[in-house]
């Protein structure tokens, strides 16, 4: 029998709706060294403030900076995987917040996970995520440790965050918040993660890591539009980088934002068409064109991965992605979010409009992971499997130039046309 589409991992249950029951298997290992669960009951009503503020019911403290291994990070979060002894840690990374001025705290953002994202999109697509607490001294040791990364003075081998010849960090810049007194724990996603259908022979062979981007339309295109948000902006980024007389802020840093925006040939209205002939050019653009990372695993190797890759993985993730399928249905879900959030122009600057538009581009920036699973069956044939799970999901609230990006963005794709215009060759984007 075949697994389910859709995984809630099993130290997380929850009943029909968003929250009927909520069963955390959490580990306070300030008090003693062993797992310990908690029930939650709560009515439907007052659910969704309830598991806001479980933190207070099963706070988690993390004790020991020496336990969690550097892993990699983002322009916002560094994230670190446990090394320690404790089993029910093992399935999580805890992600930890830098510094940088203006953003939310851990807390916040949590809050907001809990009373707006998920009761959106659903506590089976979203990441399992819970809040850990630090104890005195931890981010600062984790923060020592992040130096030596990236120090000349370490060894080759063992210098994780990336740098250049001149001893500046490339990927890996700035440092932890050390005033932030929470992390969140997240689901591991990764290959070789999760132990779940292992008994049933099935393999977590590859995990497909992605950012949605624009899966309807902006406000701000023009009515005749032709083109996505995200392609013209690609369009655009190709074609010009030189500054411009109109930058509300640096040009080389939108260039640099704009290069993560910036995947050849991958257009979200593609993705969220439900279409097959659509899906599988988005599809291939994922898995080929460097739209997503494809992580594969290096375990079993009984599994001929040749099974479960090249045009048999494209054809499958085609179906599982397209009308009527559990993937298509999950990304409808992210769709429906930027509409009902996306709205508003952002040059609307009415009371409620920056709030709305941040929960809209919180979805577009997020992250998706669809976990591939393969197992051998009968006839010497691979079957493959899907599971779909959404993280990173943090309100934005315009602060530290974001706000300023958006609109300059806008401006120069209306100014230049980029909605409207197209190469010869080139087609119009899917509604």
């Amino acid at each position: 029998m075949a697994p389910p589409s859709t995984w809630l991992d099993n130290t997380t249950t929850a009943s029909t709706g968003y929250y009927g029951q909520i069963n955390y298997n959490i580990v306070n290992y300030q008090q003693d060294n062993h797992a310990t669960p908690v029930t939650v009951k709560v009515s439907r009503d007052a659910a969704i403030q309830a598991s806001a503020y479980l933190h207070e019911i099963v706070p988690m403290t993390v004790n020991n900076a020496s336990e969690w291994e550097y892993l990699g990070e983002g322009a916002s979060n560094i994230v670190y995987r446990y090394t320690g002894s404790l089993p029910t840690l093992a399935p999580y990374i805890l992600r930890i917040r830098k510094a940088l001025p203006g953003a939310p705290s851990t807390l916040d953002l949590y809050k907001s996970l809990q009373s707006t994202f998920i009761p959106v999109l659903g506590s089976d697509l979203v990441c399992p995520t819970f809040l850990a607490r630090f104890a005195p001294g931890v981010v600062a040791s984790l923060n020592s440790h992040l130096a030596r990364l990236s120090s000349w003075d370490t060894p080759l081998e063992l210098r994780r965050r990336q740098v250049n010849e001149n001893g500046n960090s490339v990927i890996g810049t700035g440092k932890l918040d050390e005033e932030e007194v929470y992390g969140m724990l997240v689901l591991d996603m990764s290959c070789g993660a999760s132990s779940v259908w292992r008994e049933g022979g099935w393999t977590d062979v590859a995990m497909v890591e992605f950012k949605p981007r624009w899966l309807s339309q902006s406000a701000d295109a023009p009515t005749g539009w032709k083109v996505c948000r995200s392609c013209a902006v690609r369009k655009m980024h190709h074609h010009r980088r030189t500054p411009s007389a109109d930058s509300g802020i640096g040009l080389m840093d939108e260039d640099e934002e704009m290069d993560r925006e910036n995947n050849d040939h991958y257009c979200p209205l593609d993705l969220a068409s439900e279409n097959p002939v659509f899906v599988r050019r988005a599809v291939k653009a994922l898995l080929y064109g460097g739209a997503a990372e494809v992580h594969c695993s290096s375990g079993d190797e009984d599994i001929d991965l040749a099974g479960a890759t090249g045009d048999v993985l494209t054809e499958r993730f085609t179906a599982w992605l397209s009308r009527g399928s559990p993937g298509a249905e999950a990304i409808s879900r992210l769709r429906r979010a930027q509409e009902n959030w996306g709205t508003r122009s952002v040059f609307d600057e009415s009371p409620g409009a920056g709030k709305e538009t941040g929960k809209a581009m919180a979805v577009r920036d997020c992250t998706v992971f669809v976990r591939v699973w393969a197992r051998w069956a009968r006839g010497g044939e691979v079957e493959t499997n899907f599971e779909m799970r959404v993280g990173d999901l943090d309100m934005k609230n315009g602060s530290g130039g974001g706000a300023a990006y958006w609109r300059n963005v806008e401006r120069r794709l209306r100014g230049g046309g980029w909605y409207e215009r197209l190469e010869e060759g080139e087609r119009e984007c899917s509604r």
